[in-house]
């Protein structure tokens, strides 16, 4: 996860620094990476299939707070994924969930004539995807978040699509329909095969956020 982090940070580091300065010959918001930022339309009428993939390394130049969000998820919910089923199945799970995520988002412009033109850039299917494998590893366990909210992996799940769908019947935007179908990919991956967390040592232990679970009135913490 961490290198993912980074990858994401050096991409949009790249964007901010070439955006509009008209290398290639591109002086669009994005510059060169425009090309890689998937647009319906350019998939099914000039056949740019590499966008359904490329579009999850982007994020917005003019919002560093969707750099924010990414780098948190992967800190949340990525680093335990990724101690509990290996690096190979958590970077595989981003990847499936971003896939799919460009997929639904091509699917939804062919009714959509705003997601059709519109423009999608960002990794918000692979961010859902690991938010969405948490919840279902943790989803009967009460946890107790910085001590101020206290919900189980279920419920935190359905809050979070909930949000999405309604934040997507009002924007209409490609990046929540991408989110969406991420959910759905993380909770089908988290059900393909048990976790190893509780069964296999732990060999080396990271430093990040805690969520609280209580069980009986009492309580443990799930290391990050």
């Amino acid at each position: 996860m961490k290198t993912l982090a980074a990858l994401f940070g050096v991409v949009w580091l790249l964007e901010v620094l070439l955006q509009g300065t008209g290398i290639g010959g591109v002086r669009g918001p994005l510059g060169v990476f425009e090309a890689l930022a998937l647009v319906p339309a350019s998939v099914v009428q000039r056949g740019h299939a590499w966008q359904v993939v490329t579009y999850a390394l982007l994020h917005d130049p003019a919002n560093a707070m969707g750099l924010v969000f990414t780098v948190v998820a992967l800190w949340f919910a990525g680093s335990p994924i990724e101690r509990a089923w290996g690096a190979r199945r958590a970077v595989a799970l981003v990847a499936a969930a971003s896939l799919a995520g460009g997929v639904a988002v091509v699917l939804a412009g062919l009714v959509s004539s705003k997601i059709f033109q519109g423009m999608t850039l960002s990794p918000a299917a692979g961010n859902t995807a690991l938010l969405a494998a948490w919840c279902r590893m943790h989803a009967k366990e009460r946890m107790s978040l910085f001590g101020q909210v206290t919900l189980t992996g279920e419920r935190l799940l359905a809050i979070s699509v909930g949000l999405t769908a309604l934040q997507l019947a009002w924007q209409r935007g490609g990046v929540d329909v991408a989110a969406l179908a991420g959910f759905a990919v993380g909770w089908v991956f988290a059900g393909a095969r048990p976790s190893r967390d509780a069964a296999a040592p732990l060999r080396k232990r990271e430093s990040g956020p805690r969520f609280r679970v209580i069980q009986g009135g009492g309580g443990r913490d799930l290391p990050n």
